[in-house]
Parts: C-alpha cells; structure tokens; sequence
C-alpha cells in the first residue's frame, strides 16, 4: 500500500533530498508511482509498481546474504 515519502526517509535514515533523488531514479524506472494523499494534498505517496514488487525476492535475497556477511565476523 502507499506510504508518504516521510515514511520512507524515517525508515532508510537518510535526509530527504538523498531519498528524493533514489525515488526520481526509481520511477524514471517504472518501480514506483508517485500520488498525492487523498486526506491532505501536501502528502506525497508512494508504492510499488508490478516491476517493482518483481524484484522484492531479488532483494531480501541479497539482504539476507549481506547480513549473513556481516554477522558472521561478530561470532
């Protein structure tokens, strides 16, 4: 479902113009679309396009191997 782009820049940690700059890149893309909030026009929604959800494997797959590295030298 959308999430406001606040959301997103709380979630990942980095400052808004970093994330709006990634969320550019990824709609020229076609991995996500942009709306604007029915309840305040102000708010910028985001979510995931077909394409987009496609690759959530690809990516949890990669996650979980680079936490697999990382924690590896921590036993």
């Amino acid at each position: 479902e959308p999430v406001p782009i606040k959301e997103v820049v709380a979630s990942i940690g980095r400052v808004k113009s970093t994330v709006t700059g990634v969320l550019n890149h990824l709609e020229r893309l076609g991995y996500i679309t942009r709306e604007t909030s029915p309840e305040d026009r102000r708010v910028v929604l985001v979510s995931l396009t077909d394409k987009g959800w496609a690759l959530r494997g690809d990516f949890e797959a990669i996650s979980e191997d680079l936490l697999a590295h990382l924690y590896l030298d921590v036993v």
